[in-house]
């Protein structure tokens, strides 16, 4: 929903490979570690070798994305506020007055939506007052009454009981009224003489209400007492009450029942016909029958587009559908550049190398050693099974990391060709005869093949034996000696 952190999604091309899935996971992991809300993606189904990589290194497979489209949940807001359908108005209007709402949803006991009431309606309601309203049809309790007017209950009887009088207002002299009360009326009345009250319970009343907390005498009360007649005292006066009672109304009977909902990933080209077909103002977003949200007509006209960060790849046609209405924030890539267009300058990175995954080794490696283990695979994987268009030289960037910071004490050496570090156990010149038995031994150090040498297949597994069996290094020279008959 809008309003919360919404994550920038490191997502790879489509149809993704092990360079592809790897990359994403070694990237977000680096940008989460600087603060980012980055989220590994991916934008299609992951290949057996892929998926034997991650269940290796125990990773989990980055989220499935189907497209970058802006949907309701992008700009629907989190609706924390709503109404029962059996609240009364007044309750209503200080919920909008709170919350500074146009349109609050209606939801019934389980929390289900069962419609949708406006300003617009309450405005339409005040306008039609032009008296007490009859509360007989519109199945109002005794309670609502208490709740809408803050009365003090001085002789109390079943609150839940439904209303089955009228509202008189006792304006008049008290034989004038008496004239025109029947049975289960509700009588406002202000300060009163005791003979006038007593003569209004002998009627049949069923509620006395007393304006201005004014005062009631005592044989007043053990009357209303003994016929079981609510006598209540407000404090507002007698006009205030009347309309008091008025917004006793249940919201049920002015709001719009069965509204027009959307769900949460329904795309916004798609409702905004709906929208110019009704007219309101907001719209409720439902998941399952149950309220999550509200979608505002002006909200989509701006919405907020998703962050993404593009990796082994740089084109409009291998990026994810809808690419074009997503907000690009870096891309990371090996490969030749392309042709998306931004619209704000960005970050990217473009290195010659055999996949993306040697780019975000180099650059994690110093942060989070434990998460790049999956990305060391897709670069052996190239090293190993000469995939790559153009394998980097590891054993050239080993070497150049060696002159650059001291493994032991990690400062930089005093100079570039002598590699000594200030702690005196940094690393000698590569060429030196004194460190010539200290390199580390290992596949780095053997010679790469070269691509454009003729008679080499790419990918042939027999030649990549070959090739690795006939070149060794040897300790005792300074150049590498070919052992054609050395075992691999």
């Amino acid at each position: 929903m809008k309003g919360s952190n919404k994550p920038v999604y490191v997502i790879g091309h489509r149809n993704p490979d092990t360079d592809s899935i790897c990359s994403a996971i070694g990237y977000a992991h680096l940008k989460q570690a600087m603060g980012v809300n980055a989220v590994p993606a991916r934008c299609g189904k992951v290949n057996n070798e892929t998926k034997y990589a991650l269940e290796y290194f125990k990773v989990e497979q980055p989220l499935l994305l189907t497209d970058l489209y802006p949907r309701v949940k992008d700009v629907a807001l989190e609706c924390k506020t709503v109404v029962r359908q059996h609240d009364t108005l007044r309750h209503l209007g200080e919920v909008m007055r709170k919350s500074e709402l146009q349109s609050v949803p209606v939801t019934d006991s389980n929390g289900e939506l069962v419609g949708i009431v406006t300003v617009s309606d309450l405005a339409k309601r005040y306008f039609l007052e032009l008296g007490l309203q009859s509360l007989v049809d519109l199945r109002v309790r005794y309670r609502d009454i208490i709740q809408a007017t803050e009365a003090k209950v001085l002789v109390s009887s079943d609150e839940n009981e439904l209303i089955e009088g009228n509202i008189i207002i006792a304006s008049g002299s008290a034989f004038s009224t008496v004239s025109i009360l029947n049975k289960k009326d509700i009588v406002l009345v202000g300060d009163r003489s005791p003979e006038t009250l007593l003569q209004f319970l002998e009627c049949g009343i069923s509620c006395l209400i007393v304006t201005m907390n004014s005062r009631i005498a005592p044989e007043v009360l053990e009357d209303a007492q003994r016929r079981k007649v609510f006598v209540l005292l407000t404090p507002y006066d007698t006009y205030t009450v009347g309309r008091l009672l008025n917004q006793c109304v249940p919201i049920r009977r002015i709001m719009h029942a069965n509204p027009v909902c959307f769900r949460p990933m329904d795309l916004l080209s798609d409702i905004k016909g709906v929208m110019d077909e009704h007219r309101y103002r907001s719209y409720p977003v439902v998941e399952n029958g149950k309220l999550v949200g509200l979608v505002s007509a002006d909200e989509i006209m701006l919405p907020e587009r998703e962050k993404v960060i593009l990796v082994d790849h740089n084109e409009r046609g291998q990026a994810i559908e809808g690419i074009e209405d997503a907000k690009i924030m870096e891309i990371i890539d090996h490969h030749r550049l392309g042709g998306i267009q931004t619209s704000e300058p960005i970050y990217t990175h473009q290195e010659p190398v055999g996949c993306t995954c040697t780019i975000v080794e180099h650059a994690l490696a110093p942060r989070h050693r434990p998460a790049a283990v999956n990305r060391r695979f897709a670069v052996e994987r190239d090293y190993f099974r000469y995939r790559a268009v153009q394998v980097p030289d590891l054993h050239a960037l080993r070497q150049e990391d060696c002159r650059k910071t001291c493994g032991h004490c990690g400062r930089r050496p005093q100079g570039i060709r002598t590699c000594n570090a200030p702690c005196g156990r940094g690393y000698r010149r590569q060429n030196s005869r004194r460190n010539r038995q200290e390199r580390p031994q290992g596949i780095q150090n053997r010679r790469l093949p070269n691509y454009r040498q003729p008679n080499f297949r790419h990918g042939s597994e027999r030649n990549s034996q070959h090739r690795r069996s006939n070149y060794r290094l040897h300790a005792g020279g300074r150049r590498a000696r070919r052992l054609r008959h050395a075992p691999a």
